[in-house]
């Protein structure tokens, strides 16, 4: 990451409320998108600053602003055509994870032995890989933004060619869900756009 990069997501991480930001870059390397995660109902209070911040650095980046009431909540996907859907989580006795997801008719299963929430993030990878999808990411961090059950939990996934990140958030009744979710929210726009043998 260059000095002017760093010096941008210091501006953005610094304003009111901020709680993570991703950054998702073109083909030629260039920042194209941001997408900043704030406090419930911060949206407003931030997007001007963003925007003009943004403006400054990358005048033609879209900026995304999203509150943690607006992260995810809902029930498993039943799945759309090019679209991951999760089947199930469960964590068994002995500890481990095991996320079951489906795409194109095609089922994979992953598992990991690192709790529900790094378990879950790293066990989606694992099922997504099963699943023949090039995911040219690794787990950079799994996050809860706070200490309540039905909190939101932040999926930071960085690129293995270059410092582009994607961010996932995801909420749910357990944290194991809101992992594989928050997980499957920051790699789906990307599944869809290559071939799931590429």
């Amino acid at each position: 990451m260059s000095a002017t990069e760093t010096d941008f997501e210091f501006e953005l991480r610094a304003l009111p409320g901020v709680l993570s930001v991703g950054i998702e870059r073109d083909p030629a390397g260039e920042v194209d998108s941001v997408t900043l995660l704030v406090n419930a109902n911060g949206e407003q209070a931030v997007q001007g600053a963003a925007l003009t911040i943004t403006s400054l650095y990358y005048p033609d980046a879209s900026v995304t602003v999203v509150g943690t009431n607006r992260a995810q909540r809902r029930p498993a996907d039943t799945g759309r055509p090019g679209r991951v859907a999760m089947i199930g989580a469960s964590s068994g006795d002995d500890g481990a994870i095991t996320v079951n997801l489906r795409l194109r008719g095609e089922g994979s299963s992953g598992t990991s032995m690192n709790g529900p929430l790094i378990g879950g993030a790293e066990a989606t990878l694992e099922a997504l890989r099963g699943l023949a999808c090039h995911i040219p990411f690794y787990l950079k961090s799994v996050s809860k933004i706070a200490s309540a059950i039905d909190a939101p939990v932040v999926v930071v996934l960085r690129s293995v060619v270059d410092t582009t990140e994607r961010l996932g958030v995801a909420q749910s009744d357990d944290d194991l869900t809101a992992a594989v979710r928050a997980t499957l929210n920051a790699l789906n726009r990307h599944i869809e756009r290559v071939s799931p043998t590429e």
